[in-house]
């Protein structure tokens, strides 16, 4: 089979896509391709629908990549040139969203009133943060603890103040209560829903 100009165009575009788009997927914050897919309202392109039903008017972030790609004089630029980069543009844009992806949501939790700002982590301060959290639990009652994302430096702050909770009995005593306070309310809502049904 013989493709025409236009065939083997779509067909390089659609290949660079697929790469570019793979690319992506591969360096992109954990957290980010956790999420499930939104849904936009048809005609209103900064609507989006959440599970219980209600609009969110947020505005979408704007994400974009450039590639450039060196002409020679003395032939034409090669595939292997042109995928390579592509590449190079898809890891810039999958770190661009990411820190994007984090200004929102840091934006989102301050104004939420969820954010610890300028707060150390502490065993205290964590427990703080735990006690506004939802924490659902399984049918024997452990608790389905939440993901958390930080960079390096956050997570070595993080073990330290979990071995300082480990470490201490007041600490122990004091999570103990949260679990049964949160298994409570997470019973009580249980409740609620087959009552509603």
């Amino acid at each position: 089979m013989i493709w025409t100009y236009k065939e083997a165009a779509k067909a390089v575009q659609e290949h660079l896509n697929e790469k570019v788009m793979t690319i992506v997927r591969q360096h992109q914050p954990q957290m980010l391709a956790q999420i499930p897919k939104s849904e936009v309202y048809e005609g209103d392109r900064h609507g989006i629908s959440r599970e219980d039903g209600s609009k969110d008017d947020r505005s979408f972030i704007h994400a974009s990549g450039t590639v450039t790609i060196k002409s020679h004089e003395d032939r034409p630029v090669s595939l292997k040139e042109a995928e390579f980069a592509f590449e190079e543009m898809a890891v810039s844009f999958a770190k661009d969203m990411g820190v994007k992806f984090f200004q929102s949501l840091d934006a989102q939790l301050q104004e939420a009133g969820r954010a610890t700002i300028h707060v150390p982590l502490t065993a205290d301060s964590f427990m703080d943060m735990i006690e506004g959290m939802w924490i659902e639990f399984d049918s024997d009652g452990r608790p389905h603890w939440p993901t958390m994302h930080g960079g390096k430096a956050a997570c070595e702050k993080m073990e330290l103040a979990l071995a300082a909770l480990r470490s201490s009995p007041v600490h122990l005593q004091r999570m103990q209560n949260i679990i049964i306070k949160k298994r409570n309310e997470w019973a009580d809502r249980q409740n609620s829903k087959f009552l509603a049904d």
